[in-house]
C-alpha cells in the first residue's frame, strides 16, 4: 500500500514543509500513518462509526442524572471530558488516520474506554464513591491511547514533529494529573479537584498553544465527523427521552404519547435528512468543475448548464 500525500503549500500551517510529500508503506500489520490533507479517498470508516455509537450509552446513563446542583454539576464535569475525548481522537484521525492492526487496537480500547466511562457516570462521585475514579481513569486510558498514536505519528513524519511533539508531552501532562486526581480522591478531595483543573487546562490548552505549527483538518473527512456524531447524539436524547415518558393509563394519555413519539422520531429522520447527501445542482456544480474526475460511469446529468464563470 502506497499513498503519497502532498502538502497545502500555501498555507500558514504548513510553512517550511513546501514540496514535501510523505508516503506511507507496509503491510496491512504496520502503514505508517501520514499526513491526509488532501486524501480524496479519506472518509469516516467503520472504526470511527463504532467509536461514535459508544457515546450512545454515555448519553443514555447521563440522562438518568437526578436533576439537582451535584447532578448537574456532574454532567458538566463529565460533559467537558467526553467532547474532548472524541474531538481529540477525531482531529487525530482527519490528520493521520490510517487502517492497519495496530489502528484497530487502538481504536478497540478507545471503544472499551467509553464503554468503562458509561458504566461510572451514574455512580457518584463523593470522596467514598468509584464514580469519580472509574470515568477519570478510563478517560485517561483512551488519552494515553491517542499520545501514543501522536507518538506513532512523530516517529513516522519528520517534518511536523515539532507539532506532534507537543501533543505528546503536553497530553500525558494531562494524563500525569488525571492519575494523580484518581489517587488523592479518597484521601484529599480538594488536591485531587485542583489536579483535575490542571489536567483539563493541559488537556484543552494544548492544542491552542500549538496554533503556531497546526496544520489544517481534512477539507471534508472532519465535518463528515462532526455531523455524523451530532446526527447520533441527537438521536441517542431523542430515544432516550422516549424512555423517559411514563406508560400510557387511558387513551387520552395514550394520544400524548403517540404525538411526542410521532415528534421525536420526526425530528430525528428529519435531522438525518438534513445530513445526508442527495443529488441536485450542487452536484451539477462539481460534476462540471474543472479539475474533478469523475468516477467511472457517471456523466454529467444532461439539460443541466455550466454555471457562469465555469470552463473546462
Amino acid at each position: 500500500m502506497t499513498l503519497v500525500e502532498p502538502l497545502l503549500p500555501h498555507t500558514a500551517a504548513t510553512k517550511g514543509l513546501d514540496g514535501c510529500c510523505f508516503c506511507a508503506e507496509g503491510s496491512g500489520l504496520h502503514v505508517a500513518p501520514v499526513l491526509r490533507l488532501s486524501d480524496p479517498s479519506h472518509s469516516a470508516t467503520y472504526k470511527e462509526r463504532f467509536f461514535d455509537l459508544m457515546f450512545m450509552l454515555v448519553i443514555g446513563n447521563l440522562t438518568k442524572l437526578p436533576l439537582d446542583a451535584p447532578g448537574t454539576l456532574q454532567l458538566i464535569f463529565y460533559f467537558a471530558l467526553l467532547w474532548n475525548l472524541w474531538v481529540g481522537v477525531a482531529f487525530f484521525n482527519t490528520r493521520f488516520d490510517t487502517d492497519d492492526v495496530i489502528a484497530r487496537l487502538f481504536a478497540i480500547v478507545d471503544m472499551l474506554g467509553v464503554i468503562g466511562i458509561a458504566s461510572g457516570v451514574q455512580q457518584p462521585m463523593g470522596s467514598g464513591q468509584q464514580g469519580f475514579g472509574r470515568v477519570v481513569g478510563f478517560y485517561a486510558l483512551v488519552r494515553t491511547s491517542l499520545v501514543l498514536r501522536y507518538v506513532r505519528a512523530w516517529v513516522a513524519i519528520p517534518g511536523i514533529r515539532r507539532l506532534t511533539a507537543g501533543f505528546v508531552v503536553g497530553f500525558s501532562l494531562g494524563i500525569c494529573c488525571w492519575i494523580g486526581a484518581i489517587a488523592l480522591r479518597p484521601s484529599s478531595p480538594p488536591a485531587a479537584w485542583t489536579l483535575a483543573v490542571c489536567g483539563a487546562a493541559f488537556d484543552y490548552g494544548t492544542p491552542f498553544a500549538l496554533l503556531r505549527w497546526m496544520v489544517p483538518v481534512h477539507s471534508f473527512h472532519m465535518p463528515q465527523r462532526f455531523g455524523g456524531f451530532v446526527a447520533l447524539m441527537f438521536i441517542g436524547v431523542l430515544f432516550n427521552f422516549m424512555q423517559t415518558l411514563p406508560a400510557p393509563k387511558s387513551d387520552a394519555e395514550l394520544q400524548d404519547y403517540v404525538l411526542h413519539a410521532s415528534v421525536a422520531i420526526s425530528l430525528a429522520f428529519f435531522f438525518v435528512l438534513l445530513y445526508s447527501k442527495m443529488g441536485g445542482p450542487v452536484r451539477a456544480v462539481i460534476r462540471d468543475t474543472p479539475g474533478i474526475t469523475l468516477p467511472p460511469g457517471i456523466t454529467r446529468p444532461p439539460g443541466i448548464t455550466r454555471p457562469p464563470g465555469i470552463t473546462r
